[in-house]
């Protein structure tokens, strides 16, 4: 991402930059976020402006900011009892029950490294929550330009329980438990309980010196201290000490990996194409982005990415979601290490997508208000419709009706009933099976050109399936 250098420009004190807070922005007394005309900026208040001046003046701002660690900005109002920033704005704000393992642990490793150059410049991260951490252009950069505060010696980091709750117990969590435990998350806005973390974790963890000491004897401290009433009093840390603490739970992180399989993980390589019919589905998708001019997508059950990394070149942005954690922490391992910038793997069921959190259900936005505020041009739904109708019960007009609400185009695979994948399907439902008579290309085509228009369309050989491109009547 671009650098924007921070310029200080007197605006008039009448000035319109004095919008409400957002409803996620309303913790923190030194500051808050607002939107005016679309673009989101950051009130400072007056009683941060001594951390704010540290922040730029000892050059910590500078070197976050030009390595891409810290959101850039620009100082657009500088009065005496308040600035306002404006950071370079985000494509997209997503949440850590929405990423995968390697996504959280990239976020989680960020932090402490900013947290180690802060250090570094007479400065401590007060906020360790995974909530100031976005991923933009592939890679994880921290948002929060108020979380820093001045180290005062021999100070403990304080924000180290936080950090344990947000990061480090869930990424044990979904290493030894499932790997979309992250999920448990929506119902802990700070982060999960190392209490229950501990609880949860296999017996065999505390024979892990690191863990025992991060997890299971915190847990105990805190238990101990909640039952006496007692906060205790506060430990002395050398700044050396401070420094080695930080660099070992770097290290740790940095060595953790999932290693089980999840289901749809090789999806394409137990799939039912045959390598003309695959060769042909990909050269339709490609040709059709391109010619429709599509640059914004949803590739809605997009498994690893791979028809995302296909159409890449034409877009600007793909939105890549899907159910099974172990295909997206493989789109997001590619993605990052092909340098890819304009896929963004998510961990999201379309059946039931992340609800707004938090005070007055507002605080974390519900996925679909934020995805739909993209204004996506095209939603890619391949190999999905059989999935939805079939194993999840929901109508043509259920999905019709959702797709249009959505994006203006369509480009969607229909899988036939006598197709070896949906006939199983099918078969699944047992006694059930005839209250699935719905389930026909016709009618598909019937009910969803109430709501598009059929542009195109291309039968897969060698398949009962076919493609179709569709434009939402407005």
């Amino acid at each position: 991402m671009p650098t924007i250098k921070a310029t200080y420009l007197q605006i008039p004190k009448n000035s319109r930059l004095m919008g409400d807070r957002n409803p996620a922005s309303f913790r923190d007394p030194s500051g808050h976020v607002f939107l005016e005309d679309g673009i989101v900026f950051r009130q400072i208040n007056r009683c941060y402006f001594r951390q704010f001046s540290q922040l730029v003046n000892s050059g910590l701002y500078s070197i976050l900011a030009d390595t891409n660690m810290l959101v850039s900005h620009e100082v657009v109002v500088d009065a005496h009892d308040r600035k306002v920033i404006r950071p370079a704005q985000l494509d997209l704000v997503t949440f850590p029950y929405e990423w995968s393992f390697s996504q959280l642990k990239d976020a989680a490793i960020l932090t402490l490294k900013i947290h180690l150059v802060a250090l570094e410049h007479g400065m401590v991260l007060k906020d360790a929550t995974a909530f100031n951490v976005q991923f933009q252009q592939g890679k994880p950069i921290f948002i929060d330009t108020l979380s820093f505060d001045s180290y005062k010696n021999d100070d403990p980091w304080m924000a180290y329980g936080q950090f344990c709750r947000h990061f480090l117990g869930p990424l044990l969590l979904m290493k030894y438990r499932a790997p979309d435990f992250n999920r448990f998350q929506v119902l802990y806005t700070d982060g999960v309980p190392l209490e229950l973390a501990s609880t949860l974790l296999p017996i065999r963890t505390h024979l892990s010196p690191f863990i025992k000491a991060n997890i299971h004897l915190h847990a105990d401290s805190l238990r101990k201290h909640k039952s006496n009433d007692q906060a205790g009093s506060k430990p002395q840390l050398s700044l050396r000490a401070h420094r080695n603490i930080v660099n070992s739970i770097i290290d740790y992180i940095a060595r953790l990996s999932l290693e089980a399989q999840t289901e749809w993980t090789n999806y394409y390589e137990i799939s039912n194409y045959k390598d003309e019919a695959f060769h042909f589905k990909e050269e339709v998708v490609r040709t059709w982005v391109k010619k429709y001019d599509l640059k914004r997508i949803w590739d809605i059950g997009g498994n690893n990415g791979h028809f995302s990394r296909l159409i890449q070149d034409s877009c600007e942005l793909i939105v890549c979601t899907d159910t099974d954690p172990g295909a997206v922490d493989e789109n997001y391992r590619t993605a990052k290490n092909n340098n890819e910038r304009n896929i963004v793997p998510l961990m999201v069921d379309y059946t039931n997508p992340t609800p707004g959190i938090g005070f007055d259900n507002a605080e974390r936005p519900d996925f679909l208000s934020r995805i739909r505020a993209l204004k996506i041009d095209c939603i890619l739904a391949l190999a999905l419709i059989h999935h939805l109708s079939i194993s999840s019960n929901c109508s043509f007009a259920m999905l019709a009706g959702s797709f249009s609400q959505s994006a203006r185009n369509l480009l969607v695979e229909f899988v036939d009933p006598d197709d070896s994948w949906a006939d199983s399907l099918l078969r699944s439902k047992r006694d059930a099976r005839p209250l699935f008579s719905f389930y026909n290309r016709s009618n598909f085509e019937d009910v969803f050109s109430q709501y598009f228009r059929i542009a195109e369309s291309a039968r897969i050989p060698s398949t009962r399936r076919t493609l179709y491109l569709m434009s939402r009547k407005q």
